[in-house]
């Protein structure tokens, strides 16, 4: 698992704004913090909230909803789901996981040094002809 962390900008239904995204392939999902959310985009609310378990098998968040937004990664555009959770704002604003990784063709390229680290958008896949 490793993660790199890259600002970039995100539209949804409401209005864009750049985001501090780290891009985690340990994440199960991709997630935008509540407060983020609701500046760019209309939530779908879940009825109940879903607890996610995180992987130090101990600690949980509370997945409220769910929205879609365009995102714009190093000049690559992509149209996808994230889930919106309700965390402080200690949390990074959005979390960039596998299955948008696996979906776009994202890698995450680690150096010998932290500032080396990249992420790789040579093999990009823009939006599939899929519903998600």
């Amino acid at each position: 698992m490793g993660k790199i962390e890259k600002t970039i900008e995100i539209t949804g239904d409401k209005d864009s704004t750049t985001v501090t995204a780290l891009f985690d392939s340990g994440s199960a999902k991709t997630f935008i913090r509540k407060d983020i959310a609701e500046t760019v985009c209309n939530i779908l609310m879940h009825e109940t909230p879903i607890e996610i378990q995180l992987a130090d098998g101990e600690s949980t968040i509370n997945e409220i909803g769910v929205c879609t937004l365009k995102m714009v990664i190093e000049d690559h555009e992509l149209f996808d789901t994230v889930r919106v959770i309700n965390v402080g704002k200690k949390s990074a604003e959005m979390y960039i996981g596998q299955p948008t990784l696996q979906r776009f063709n994202i890698r995450l390229k680690f150096g010998k040094m932290p500032d080396e680290d990249e992420l790789d958008l040579s093999h990009f896949t823009p939006e599939l002809n899929e519903l998600y």
